[in-house]
């Protein structure tokens, strides 16, 4: 009988040393679970109910322990620990599943995601509509994680979000508000000597007034003479704090004067007239040589242009010989009158004034002349001179941010917005207004201008498009009350450029329309919602656009919850999938097939397979492995204990064959 027990117990001792040796085998095995040996004792059926002796060691089960194991960092992304609960899903080349703590993945030739024996990881793959969108839709069919290593076609920008902060204590804009004079009523040449200068009827007439008050404030009254030239009409606005002003006078004069003789310029008989066989090179030199004076002839038009560096009028007389005279101011001719042959014609010249911040130039003599002449412009209540915003002029705005949008070629664009404190209106005391402009690489983007000559060059005073802006209105707590036009704010003028200024080929603007899905023209929205003006400095909170270049694969990064993501050269990144993980109701019934993976059974249950981090699946860490779970401290005291198990039960065979012997041997 002895024999029996001894036996049983060499074969379990045999099998818990075999059991115990795989465990330290493996003990450097990624993923690997330790397994014990249960055993259970042996009895012969006793059906008299009398005690017997026992028949030896039975081996019940050699379970495995699923515990987690210690998680070790690498330097491959596509290396997976999961932290906690759960299973990756492997499919191999017959599509048999398999499920796997081992997550030493990487890609193959075709760029799916496989273990380092070839089976393909499983996972939830994304729908290409939705792979750009931060948090795509998992809900897909399992299947194979494959990445696509194809260029990310570029996308163009139709939103853009910007979220700021308006510095509340800023003055307007800084460094005064230029104006000059519009032509009416001077720069016109007149017959005889006067100019086209109204004179002020009272001291009262024309005021600059600082409009921060209530009522307005008085800075200084101004007064000239009828006739004053706009040199002293400058000369009295610059005396007055806070406003500069400057004056010139421009006329042109035609090709008659080329055969007049004895022209006389502001009393100085030119002499290279005295024959009336004129060149207009001698007439620009000798013109040039008086003080103040400058002048150009252009021999395809025939035409003199004489400026008076000062704004003094320019008076043009001749013995003999009549000429036509064209006055200009600010590039605009005014109007033209007939000189010479003892007939004096006179032209005034314009003025160029600069006010500080809220200082304007007003008409207050409502009862005497209510639409009296201000050095040719006509002033009224509603009427403020203000800087106008040029993006070449730092001082005409307060702050700026730019942002780099896209074409449909993918082509980078800088959009930049400027911001433009407003004063308060003659008869309104809102200091919560803001102007935003907005141009890209330089150019002017709002409505097509009528007035753009195509025959001249571009510039920002010669531009197809006329300025886009958006006025911004905030409230007393510094939130937007308004905006005009409503946000988002329409782009539908933008036409993309190259480097030289011509259209690069992208599409174009579509006039009215609505950025459309898939996009169809350059029109994009700009979105200043959420933005604020408060007593802190100008800053960007929030910015934001959907546009980006071509760009390149260039890495993988797993998140915890199993999203695959790719990077691109474009700093964009783009989901492939989500790595699906299995748990099953009794992991101890799952069989193992080696290579560190296990196969479902019925003793397992049905596989319950979810994305990481749901149904009480663990999360998973990317660039990192989980290590064996084995704990050699343990299995080498356990080596020990089944050495001595297995030598102690052959010590029973070996007594029970000295009893043999002896009972042989009577």
């Amino acid at each position: 009988m002895s024999f029996g027990v001894g036996l049983t117990g060499l074969k379990g001792a045999q099998t818990d040393l075999d059991v115990t040796g795989h465990n330290i085998a493996n003990a450097g095995t990624v993923g690997f679970k330790q397994s014990r040996v249960e055993f259970g004792d042996l009895y012969a059926a006793n059906v008299s109910g009398n005690f017997s002796a026992g028949q030896g060691v039975a081996i019940n089960q050699v379970s495995q322990q699923f515990n987690q194991g210690d998680i070790t960092f690498t330097e491959n992304n596509l290396d997976l620990a999961i932290n906690g609960e759960g299973f990756f899903v492997v499919q191999n080349t017959l599509g048999e599943q398999f499920y796997t703590r081992s997550g030493m993945f990487g890609l193959d030739n075709e760029g799916f995601i496989v273990t380092n024996t070839g089976e393909r990881v499983q996972g939830f793959g994304v729908p290409e509509e939705l792979q750009l969108q931060p948090q795509p839709n998992p809900a897909r069919p399992l299947g194979d994680i494959q990445v696509d290593d194809a260029d990310m076609a570029p996308n163009r920008t139709t939103d853009v979000e910007t979220d700021f902060n308006l510095d509340a204590r800023v003055e307007y804009a800084t460094g005064g508000l230029p104006a000059s004079t519009n032509g009416t009523g001077v720069s016109v040449p007149q017959v005889g000597t006067t100019n086209g200068y109204s004179a002020t009827t009272t001291t009262s007439t024309v005021q600059i007034v600082n409009a921060s008050f209530t009522p307005n404030q008085v800075v200084s009254d101004l007064s000239w003479t009828a006739n004053d030239s706009a040199y002293d009409i400058a000369t009295a606005i610059s005396q007055v704090d806070g406003a500069t002003a400057s004056a010139s006078t421009t006329t042109q004069i035609d090709a008659g004067i080329l055969t007049a003789t004895d022209v006389v310029l502001n009393g100085n008989l030119l002499t290279s007239t005295a024959t009336g066989t004129n060149t207009g090179a001698a007439l620009a030199a000798e013109i040039s040589s008086l003080a103040n004076f400058s002048a150009s002839f252009d021999a395809t038009t025939n035409t003199l242009t004489v400026v008076n560096d000062l704004g003094f009028d320019v008076q043009l007389d001749s013995a003999a010989g009549t000429f036509g005279v064209t006055g200009v101011a600010n590039g605009v001719a005014q109007g033209t009158a007939t000189a010479g042959a003892g007939t004096t014609v006179t032209t005034g010249g314009y003025v160029d004034v600069t006010l500080d911040p809220g200082l304007y130039i007003v008409n207050n003599d409502s009862t005497t002349a209510p639409n009296d002449v201000v050095f040719g412009a006509t002033p009224t209540n509603d009427t403020s001179v203000i800087r106008p915003f040029s993006p070449t002029d730092s001082e005409s705005y307060n702050h700026t941010t730019s942002v780099t949008i896209y074409d449909s070629l993918g082509n980078p664009h800088v959009m930049t917005q400027y911001f433009v404190k407003e004063p308060p209106t003659l008869t309104a005391t809102n200091e919560n207004t803001w102007t935003m402009y907005v141009l890209v690489d330089g150019y002017q983007i709002g409505d097509p201008n009528p007035a753009y000559d195509s025959t001249q060059p571009e510039s920002l005073t010669n531009s197809p498009n006329l300025p886009l802006s958006q006025q911004i209105v905030f409230d007393n707590s510094g939130q937007i009350a308004s905006t005009n036009p409503s946000t988002p704010l329409l782009v539908d003028d933008w036409q993309p450029r190259n480097a030289a200024g011509n259209p690069n080929g992208a599409d174009g603007p579509t006039s009215g329309a609505q950025p459309t899905v898939p996009p169809t023209s350059s029109n994009f929205l700009i979105d200043v919602t959420g933005s604020t003006q408060h007593a802190s400095q100008f800053a960007i909170n929030g910015l934001a656009q959907d546009g980006f270049s071509t760009g390149t694969l260039v890495g993988l990064d797993v998140g915890t919850d199993g999203q695959v993501v790719g990077r691109y050269t474009n700093g964009e990144t783009r989901t492939f999938a989500y790595v699906a993980m299995a748990n099953f109701t009794n992991e101890q019934g799952l069989v193992p097939v080696g290579d560190t993976m296990w196969r479902g059974s019925t003793a397992a249950g049905e596989a319950v397979i979810n994305l990481p981090g749901t149904a009480a699946l663990g999360r998973i860490q990317s660039a990192a492995l989980e290590s064996s779970n084995v704990d050699l401290s343990d299995e080498l005291v356990g080596l020990i204990i089944a050495q001595r198990n297995y030598q102690a039960n052959a010590k029973t065979i070996e007594t029970e064959n000295t009893i043999s012997q002896t009972i042989l041997n009577i």
